[in-house]
């Protein structure tokens, strides 16, 4: 067994340092767990800090499974049942119906709102939010953002449409707007209180305002070649994408993430019962995103399904109920979305190859 893993590792260290050495890759970080056979493998400090982008997504999703628990959050209420209507009201209109009021927890959760998204999606100029972050990285309030919501971009379906579903940030904008409307205390204590500070993860925490000084001390983010400077863009993304973190930290947060550490793991079920298709080859439930790679198109066939979440920052964070792996990583790379996922499935053909 032993000179088996070694074999793997070493195949392992050989794909990973290819990874590294390419142009479009920044600092490349790895981990992986597979607990029934006890193998443990990092490429990388496994204390190295990098953004996880939408990796908050799960952190967030963990939150709100927790305040459903506890009975301060109901997934099927409507906005205005934690929101005031000056937020709510204008969110959602399509041909003069304001269809705001009627959307659902569940839905932001599950990307099945309809709600445009703030950060990618073109506002009337042609612009973007996030081409203007990366041009001059003015940084925004939650304020500001509702006003491109309602007023420069256009949902894209009524809220709860069967089988449609429209990746947004604007989603999980008001998902921490409720976490702390419910629990009266800021997005990034709150992730302290209930996640970080439980499980010990001592290389994470949510980039804001008052952490804008720690930026130098995290991997930097490549766009194509250019280092992004972009310290108050990230400290804006709060509850959509602005968490710190490590390979180590955020391995030790997905297997608590699956194993009920958190909340009720019965909730596991339901959160995956309905995929969504968003962009090929991801879909979305409730809160969590799977990536599956159809037979026929991979390579590196059988590629098992894998469930967790991607963010834009080229990090990875995936679970393979399969192969019972766990897989944390990044490449630090935002021009190139895609550029992760070759590597992710072909970690997982490695081990299960052995």
């Amino acid at each position: 067994m032993r000179a088996m893993t070694r074999r793997l590792e070493s195949r392992l260290t050989v794909l990973l340092d290819k990874y590294a050495a390419r142009p479009d890759t920044g600092t490349v970080r790895l981990a992986l767990a597979r607990p029934s056979t006890g193998l443990e493998w990092t490429y990388g400090e496994p204390d190295g800090q990098y953004f996880i982008a939408s990796i908050t997504k799960l952190f967030t999703t963990a939150v709100v499974m927790q305040l459903v628990d506890d009975g301060q959050v109901d997934l099927d209420a409507a906005l205005p049942v934690y929101l005031p209507d000056d937020v709510v009201a204008g969110l959602h209109v399509i041909d003069g119906v304001d269809r705001s009021d009627r959307i659902t927890v569940r839905q932001l959760l599950s990307n099945t709102s309809g709600l445009g998204d703030v950060s990618e999606q073109k506002q009337p100029d042609g612009s973007t939010l996030f081409k203007v972050a990366f041009a001059a990285d003015p940084g925004w309030t939650f304020e500001e953002l509702l006003v491109v919501a309602k007023e420069r971009i256009r949902p894209a379906f009524p809220p709860g449409t069967p089988g449609k579903a429209q990746y947004s940030d604007t989603n999980f904008q008001l998902l921490g707007r409720i976490i702390e409307a419910v629990t009266g205390l800021p997005y990034a204590r709150v992730v302290e209180q209930r996640i970080t500070q439980p499980l010990a993860l001592p290389g994470t925490y949510v980039f804001e305002a008052a952490t804008l000084d720690r930026y130098d001390g995290v991997d930097p983010i490549l766009n194509g070649r250019r280092p992004l400077r972009i310290p108050r863009t990230l400290a804006s993304t709060q509850a959509q994408g602005g968490i710190v973190s490590t390979t180590a930290d955020t391995l030790r947060f997905l297997r608590a993430f699956f194993a009920g550490e958190f909340f009720d793991a019965a909730h596991l079920e339901h959160m995956q019962a309905r995929w969504n298709r968003i962009f090929p080859p991801m879909r979305y439930g409730t809160g969590l995103m799977r990536f599956a790679v159809p037979r026929v198109m991979s390579p590196f066939a059988p590629v098992p399904a894998m469930v967790g979440h991607g963010g834009s920052s080229g990090a990875v964070l995936f679970h393979a109920p399969e192969l019972d792996l766990f897989v944390a990583g990044t490449v630090n790379q935002i021009a190139n979305r895609r550029l992760p996922y070759p590597l992710l499935a072909r970690v997982a053909a490695e081990v299960r190859r052995g």
